[in-house]
């Protein structure tokens, strides 16, 4: 398996949080940081730090999370429905 370089797993980090065109500067918005701040992170001119790191795993928890209650939501509905 090839691995994948710290920007490139950052930028799927953050497309995956943020699914839209406009993905660093809403990324940049969550974490509290400048935009120009992402996009040094994505292109490996700056490594992201210990704390950093830490809240995109709470990020992607929160994200994970807001998923599965989605899904449960749905599940619910569909029995009470179909």
């Amino acid at each position: 398996m090839v691995e994948l370089t710290s920007g490139k797993l950052f930028e799927m980090i953050g497309r995956a949080l943020c699914p839209s065109n406009n993905w660093q500067s809403d990324l940049a918005r969550l974490m509290n940081v400048r935009r120009d701040t992402i996009r040094n992170w994505r292109t490996g001119r700056r490594q992201l730090r210990d704390e950093h790191l830490n809240e995109l795993q709470k990020l992607i928890t929160s994200e994970k999370n807001k998923v599965i209650k989605a899904r449960k939501e749905l599940s619910d509905w569909m029995e009470r429905n179909i």
